[in-house]
């Protein structure tokens, strides 16, 4: 049969959503890509943090 070709959907690390459109990402020392969505990032930028982590990133 026909095998579809597995396509990889960048999904955001910060919010864990899926990007449709522009996306910023980072390589990490391991090689591995982490990609953002570029309004998440402005928002850990300005302080303002939100993910799943952001109750341990708020108390540092």
């Amino acid at each position: 049969m026909n095998d579809p070709k597995k396509v990889s959907v960048p999904v955001c690390c910060i919010c864990q959503k899926v990007i449709n459109g522009d996306a910023e990402w980072i390589r990490t020392k391991r090689g591995t890509v982490l990609y953002m969505h570029r309004e998440c990032v402005r928002k850990e930028r300005n302080g303002i943090s939100t993910g799943t982590d952001a109750a341990v990133r708020n108390e540092k």
